[in-house]
């Protein structure tokens, strides 16, 4: 059932009855939890050695993802906004 989710939101940008930037918040979620069970499966499976290689690189991929969700980093809506194209029919 959760597998779907992402394809549901894609689904609905698709249709236009969800904006890209509103379709980030529901995914989010999802790609945190998933980094947490890929941590602990690192350390179950791998060991403390090879959990601590790769849990830094897990972090600093979600830290990424969220902190330019919220334009920490780098606030680019604000200098060039997004615009929108014109449908020809």
């Amino acid at each position: 059932m959760a597998r779907d989710r992402p394809h549901r939101v894609a689904s609905l940008v698709a249709s236009e009855k969800m904006s890209a930037t509103e379709a980030v918040f529901p995914i989010l979620p999802g790609l945190s939890t998933n980094t947490i069970s890929k941590m602990i499966i690192a350390g179950i499976s791998g060991g403390r050695s090879f959990a601590l290689r790769v849990i830094p690189g897990l972090i600093i991929v979600v830290l990424a993802a969220w902190a330019g969700t919220l334009n920490i980093l780098t606030p680019a809506e604000r200098i060039n906004p997004p615009r929108r194209l014109k449908v020809i029919e």
